[in-house]
């Protein structure tokens, strides 16, 4: 609604504008932005991703390892004893508790303005019927990756998550696993004090009558996928609320909307004047 009331008002962008609606952002964004990426679509020297902020200004969130986990074993009917060691699901639970320490670990790191970073599993899919041991066993784990905490890199996460896994191989029998990653979202840093920065702050000001809070965000979107291809300055900022999100009632005030689009509206008249 910004650029087209700025059309409709006269406005003449030194510059051109980009509106891009994203897909698959929650699959990790492999057939939304990273394609259009991929394919130089998504180009330009700053922007802004309207993400839950609960009105304020995000200049850096967590970047995401996501992927799943495979564990297999024979079948046999549970009338008799499981001859072969353990099943898929035993095995897959054991790896869970082991993957679960390197949380506990995680959770040891207190930050100021983020959560402490973490390794969730948070779908686990075993066995066929009550009747038979699981014969494979997936579970998919979720690693944030804080920006700025010394180790927290992709590359490290994944090393750490694997070391834990091949240690278990190592003490029991019959441990092989498949890992396969779905996900590297990195995470997004734009300098707090960059030009950009200082603009959207200036027209929130301008027309909110105070200054915005510029914070990091504990959340993460496609905006990183952009920056980290074309060193785009990219901030989070919108009046949606991070607790509605994805509920049944989520809402967005019709005030706050309309102020938005003012901010918004600003922003550009200071950027592309």
């Amino acid at each position: 609604m910004a650029t087209i009331f700025l059309r409709r008002m006269g406005f003449d962008p030194k510059g051109s504008v980009l509106l891009s609606w994203m897909c698959d952002e929650e699959r990790g964004g492999g057939l939304g932005v990273q394609y259009l990426v991929k394919k130089g679509l998504l180009k330009g020297d700053f922007g802004i991703c309207p993400e839950p902020t609960d009105g304020s200004l995000r200049y850096a969130h967590p970047g995401i390892l996501r992927g799943y986990i495979t564990y297999k074993a024979e079948p046999a009917h549970v009338a008799r004893p499981y001859p072969f060691g353990d099943n898929a699901l035993q095995k897959a639970v054991r790896a869970y508790l082991a993957l679960d320490k390197i949380n506990e670990r995680l959770e040891k790191i207190k930050l100021d303005d983020l959560p402490s970073p973490r390794l969730v599993i948070a779908v686990l899919n075993a066995g066929e019927v009550a009747n038979v041991h699981p014969s494979k066993a997936t579970f998919w784990f979720d690693r944030r990756i804080v920006p700025g905490v010394e180790g927290e890199t992709h590359d490290e996460a994944i090393a750490e998550i694997r070391g834990a896994l091949d240690r278990l191989k190592a003490e029991r029998e019959g441990y092989d696993y498949e890992l396969v990653v779905t996900s590297r979202r990195p995470v997004l840093q734009a300098p707090k004090d960059d030009t950009f920065t200082g603009i959207v702050q200036q027209a929130f000001e301008e027309v909110m009558g105070r200054p915005v809070p510029t914070l990091r965000w504990e959340g993460a979107c496609d905006a990183a996928w952009i920056q980290q291809e074309n060193a785009t300055d990219l901030l989070v900022i919108s009046p949606a609320k991070w607790d509605d999100m994805a509920a049944p009632d989520e809402k967005l005030d019709i005030e706050d909307y309309l102020n938005y689009i003012k901010v918004f509206m600003r922003t550009l008249v200071l950027a592309l004047s």
